[in-house]
């Protein structure tokens, strides 16, 4: 693990609904991807579940490509390729090599996804499953030099954050409160999006607001937020974070834990019974020992030797090679190409008036600000549009 830390030990982290649901956008990608040598299409994944049972019509709704932020299909997905039982001696090799290497990225599915809704894991076991989710995730990303062809480095990166930020939160909580406990699962921006929500929706239909109503509502929304965190059993979430549990390695679900919260975690979380290097050291041997004959152990002890990291895997003289060789998906926004502005379109456009006060087209405040901190350099914001040979300000 990479123990870099910021300004009183701040730490990065990613919420591991998104990271979810890029590990399923990872598996609708028309390019496929290589696990351990072996290529995975959308194809062969649909023919493997197919071939588990799983109908055509159920496949048409797992694999929709259009819905990106269902959090519940995400996890159903998932589930099902980490559900793919063992290949049988009658199958082809081919079929066998398919279904070997799907339950290896499986298996980064399952200890990614089990630690935020198996209501029953104590704290040490979801620091293990996040553990053996990192190494098999560095592994996935580096054997064969597969990089991004494995992996989109971004996805890996919010990967090894995710756990590096768990790990680091909760020794700083074993440091301020020893004797204290911690939920998992109140990482990640759910509350943030959760506060957010209160206060667009704390005046009916009045959505917006100014910089003093702002500051009147967020102090409601923390009157309400010190309240659920004392009765915790009244705050049931909102139903678009909804996300459903399991109480045990069975995979049932249970239908009366709508959303999955601090009152109706099960597990024992205390921090007293947790011993970080111990959950961390179980959570390699645990990839290690069940995948033993992809070499993992040898991989991970050769990234060891030359002192690379997880955040680094190929040391930090690749890291502007690793990032340029990120590939951009069809279901990608854009890139936005950077714009250079002379001084003169400058100093024409901030002369014009905001919000139709003065005469000449409108310019709204965020085109002002994009276009003061262009000045002098190249940015990411171009506010006009050429139609007809002339540049027009965008609507």
């Amino acid at each position: 693990m990479n123990l870099l830390v910021g300004d009183n030990d701040l730490t990065a982290d990613k919420d591991y609904k998104h990271v979810m649901k890029r590990l399923r956008n990872l598996l609708l990608r028309k390019m496929g991807a290589t696990i351990n040598g072996f290529h995975i299409t959308p194809a062969l994944l649909h023919f493997h579940l197919n071939a588990n049972g799983v109908s055509s019509h159920r496949l048409n709704y797992l694999l929709n490509p259009s819905d990106h932020q269902n959090v519940p299909l995400c996890y159903t997905l998932l589930k099902e390729v980490w559900s793919l039982p063992d290949p049988t001696p009658s199958d082809t090799p081919s079929f066998i090599a398919a279904r070997k290497v799907l339950q290896l990225l499986g298996s980064l599915f399952h200890h990614i996804v089990i630690p935020f809704i198996q209501i029953n894991l104590s704290l040490h076991e979801q620091l293990s499953h996040l553990s053996a989710a990192a190494h098999l995730a560095t592994f996935l990303y580096t054997v064969n030099n597969s990089w991004n062809k494995a992996l989109q480095t971004l996805t890996f990166q919010d990967i090894v954050l995710l756990v590096k930020n768990a790990f680091f939160c909760v020794a700083k909580s074993k440091v301020s409160v020893p004797d204290g406990k911690f939920w998992i699962i109140l990482l990640g921006t759910d509350r943030l999006e959760s506060t957010f929500g209160l206060v667009r929706s704390m005046v009916g239909n009045d959505r917006n607001v100014d910089i003093l109503q702002l500051g009147t509502r967020l102090s409601h929304a923390v009157e309400c937020l010190n309240i659920f965190e004392k009765y915790p059993h009244w705050d049931h979430g909102p139903k678009c974070l909804k996300l459903p549990a399991i109480e045990d390695g069975n995979g049932d679900v249970l239908a009366k834990v709508d959303h999955i919260n601090p009152d109706s975690w099960k597990g024992d979380v205390r921090l007293a019974n947790v011993l970080l290097v111990t959950s961390w050291n179980d959570g390699c041997h645990m990839v290690e020992s069940q995948y033993s004959t992809t070499g993992i152990r040898e991989k991970l002890e050769e990234l060891d030797r030359k002192g690379y990291n997880m955040t680094f895997p190929f040391g930090t003289d690749d890291v502007e090679d690793e990032e340029s060789e990120e590939d951009v998906e069809e279901h990608d926004q854009e890139t936005i190409q950077a714009v250079d502005f002379t001084e003169s379109e400058v100093s024409a456009v901030l002369e014009q008036p905001i919000f139709g006060v003065g005469e000449g087209p409108l310019l709204d405040l965020e085109d002002h600000a994009a276009i003061e901190s262009n000045c002098g350099g190249k940015g990411s914001f171009d506010p006009f549009v050429e139609i007809d040979g002339k540049n027009i300000l965008k609507p």
